[in-house]
C-alpha cells in the first residue's frame, strides 16, 4: 500500500474530492484528467492552487478551470470538501445531473459557471446560501421551474439564466439593485433657477379699437432697375467690310437691242446697239 504525503490537511481533502470527481467522469476525450493520480494536487490539469485567504503560507485549491474540455460525467457530493474553492468554471462540457447541496460549504465561493452543459432539476437553491457569490452563469442547461424570489434580494455582478426552462417574472432592475425607486435627478449646481416671483411680468398686447380704421395693405413698390431700357439704345448700322464690293447694277436693254429671231440659214443676226438715222450702211 502506497502511503501518500500531503503538505497540509486541506490538500488532502482536495485530493479526496478530485479523485471522487474523476471516478464520476464517464468520458474524457482530451485526457484533461489524465494526470489526476498523485498527491500533487497543485499539478493537476485545470486545478488552480494558491495561498489560502487566512494563511499566505498555506497552499490550497482555489479554482477549477476545465472549460471546453468535452468531458461527460456528474458532480459528486465530495466536491464539498473543497472548502477554499473560490472559482468553479466548467462551461462547454457534457456534465449532467444536479448541483450538489454540498456546495453550501464553499463560503469563499465567488464565481460559478456551469453554462453549456446538461444539468437538470429545479434552480439550485444551494446558490442562495453562498453569500460571497457574485457571478452566476447557468445558461444552456435544462433547469426548470420557478426562479426563487430570494435570488433577486442579492446583488450580483453577472447573472445569466437564459436558455433553460425556468419561469417567473424578472423584477424591475431598479428595485432589484436599489430596493426602492430612485430619487428624482438633482439639478446641476452651475444653474439655479430664479424664483417665479422675481421674474419680470410680461406686457399684454394692446387691443385694437373698433373705431380705428381698418388697415389697408400697402402695394409693394417694384424695385427700380438701374439698367438702361433696351429701346433707348440706338445701334449704328453695320459697316460693310472693305473687301466687299457690291455688284454693278445691270443696264436695261432697249427694244432695238433685243435679239432678232434666227434666220433661216441658222445664223443669228444682232443689230447694232444704238442705230442712228444719220449713218447708213455702206
Amino acid at each position: 500500500m502506497i502511503k501518500l504525503t500531503f503538505a497540509n490537511s486541506r490538500l488532502k481533502r482536495a485530493y479526496i474530492a478530485l479523485q471522487a470527481w474523476k471516478k464520476a467522469i464517464y468520458s474524457d476525450l482530451h485526457n484533461v484528467t489524465a494526470n489526476w493520480v498523485s498527491e500533487n494536487v497543485y499539478a493537476y490539469n485545470g486545478i488552480l492552487c494558491t495561498p489560502t485567504h487566512d494563511n499566505p503560507k498555506l497552499i490550497v485549491v482555489l479554482g477549477v478551470y476545465i472549460n471546453h474540455g468535452d468531458i461527460a460525467g456528474y458532480l459528486p457530493v465530495e466536491l464539498g470538501l473543497l472548502t477554499d474553492l473560490t472559482i468553479f468554471h466548467i462551461n462547454y462540457n457534457w456534465f449532467c445531473g444536479i448541483i450538489p447541496n454540498s456546495f453550501s460549504k464553499h463560503q469563499h465561493f465567488e464565481e460559478l459557471d456551469v453554462s453549456n452543459n446538461r444539468f437538470v432539476g429545479s434552480f439550485p437553491d444551494v446558490l442562495l446560501e453562498l453569500h460571497s457569490l457574485v457571478y452566476i452563469d447557468i445558461r444552456y442547461n435544462n433547469f426548470e421551474g420557478p426562479i426563487p424570489a430570494k435570488l433577486f434580494d442579492k446583488k450580483y455582478n453577472v447573472l445569466f439564466l437564459t436558455h433553460n426552462r425556468l419561469t417567473s417574472e424578472i423584477p424591475d432592475l431598479c428595485e432589484w439593485k436599489c430596493g426602492k425607486a430612485s430619487p428624482p435627478p438633482t439639478p446641476s449646481k452651475s444653474y439655479i433657477q430664479p424664483p417665479i416671483s422675481k421674474l419680470p411680468p410680461s406686457t399684454p398686447p394692446t387691443p385694437i379699437s373698433q373705431s380705428s380704421p381698418p388697415l389697408t395693405p400697402s402695394t409693394p413698390t417694384p424695385p427700380t432697375s438701374t439698367l438702361p431700357s433696351p429701346t433707348s439704345q440706338t445701334l449704328p448700322p453695320p459697316t460693310p467690310s472693305k473687301s466687299y464690293t457690291p455688284p454693278p447694277t445691270p443696264t436695261p436693254l432697249s427694244q432695238s437691242s433685243k435679239l432678232s429671231p434666227p434666220s433661216k440659214e441658222g445664223k443669228t443676226y444682232i443689230s447694232p446697239p444704238f442705230p442712228s438715222h444719220q449713218h447708213q450702211l455702206r
